[in-house]
């Protein structure tokens, strides 16, 4: 043990993290590693760090070790002088434990999901709030009449309901396919243990169950409402099969924090919510498609930005106060020295 100890101390002073020599004084205390030698007592070894300006925070008295902390930039050469002392280095880190595997995972899936959420959220208030003027403005015209461009607003905003659930399945579903290699060629042999199990097939499952869901809102939906039922079908088809990867994801192990993670789902739809009525309320006040669209948007943009970050969320506040501390830095202001300066020319 002692043999590595001084061999640490070697190479550490090899590296340069031993006090410098350079006489410049330090601002702060800092926090240094002493080496007892072989045979000192103790309490030579804490006079001698005492006379070279250091305290001692903490003592390992069985292997001669102990951290002191000292404001003197001598302190390391000064106490290596003394008969009881082999030597003394910097107390710094040299490197950082690894996080655990599975809380990388979480955190990655649930940063994806909030992200995700909240992009496609945006989206989807701008639709709700101006479907109509965006159909009219892209659509209206000939035989396309006012009619077909409410029918077909309406239609959007119904679909508009399954778009966060389509989002969030492009995050989960990843998971299931990167904790070992479930796909591979054909002519590539097995690895031994490596077998199909049924958590395996789960998303197949889960979107066959959504394709059920889907089927059945729509037949039963279609023949009173129309297409408005075969989108609403589609949305709640979408939906079913998000809400199964998300509850299968634990069988991949991402033990994700579900409170947590619908939590910040419920603050960024509250946000999205207030910003498509608010928006809807700005488009109907202007008085053609383009000028609706812009108005409408740009009311969804700001009332989202501004309650996402009110709420809490924070993929929405984060990029807002980032925004809003760039806009408060004042800007440098050029010299009047240099603009006085006669500009060299040909």
């Amino acid at each position: 043990m002692r043999k590595l100890l001084l061999a640490a101390l070697a190479v550490c002073a090899l590296a340069g993290v031993v006090a410098s020599a350079d006489g410049a004084p330090a601002k702060a205390s800092r926090e240094y590693v002493v080496l007892y030698e072989h045979g000192a007592s103790g309490k030579a070894a804490r006079a001698a760090i005492a006379d070279a300006g250091g305290r001692v925070v903490s003592e390992n008295a069985a292997i001669g070790v102990a951290t002191v902390r000292s404001s003197d930039s001598s302190f390391a050469g000064d106490v290596a002088r003394s008969s009881a002392i082999v030597g003394a280095t910097t107390n710094r880190v040299i490197g950082k434990a690894p996080r655990d595997a599975a809380i990388v995972k979480r955190d990655r899936v649930e940063k994806d999901l909030g992200q995700a959420a909240a992009l496609v959220l945006l989206g989807t208030a701008f639709l709700m709030a101006c479907a109509p003027s965006l159909v009219a403005l892209l659509f209206q015209r000939g035989a396309f009449g006012p009619a077909d461009t409410s029918a077909t607003a309406a239609v959007i905003r119904v679909y508009s309901f399954g778009l966060p659930a389509q989002a969030m399945i492009g995050v989960m579903v990843r998971p299931y396919f990167c904790v070992r290699p479930v796909v591979r060629r054909a002519d590539t042999p097995r690895a031994e243990g490596d077998r199909i199990t049924w958590p395996d097939w789960y998303p197949v499952g889960a979107m066959l169950l959504g394709l059920a869901v889907t089927v059945a809102v729509g037949v039963g939906a279609t023949p009173r409402f129309g297409a408005l039922g075969l989108a609403a079908g589609n949305a709640a088809g979408i939906t079913t099969t998000a809400a199964l990867l998300m509850r299968g994801l634990m069988l991949r192990g991402v033990a994700l924090r579900l409170p947590r993670v619908l939590g910040g789902q419920a603050r960024l739809l509250g946000a999205a919510l207030a910003a498509a009525a608010l928006g809807w309320l700005a488009a109907r006040t202007a008085g053609g498609p383009l000028p609706a669209a812009l108005l409408g948007g740009t009311t969804v943009l700001l009332v989202f930005a501004a309650l996402g970050a009110l709420f809490g969320a924070a993929e929405v506040r984060g990029p807002v106060l980032g925004l809003l501390a760039r806009a408060r830095r004042p800007r440098p202001v050029p010299s009047t020295a240099a603009e006085g300066k006669p500009h060299h020319g040909r």
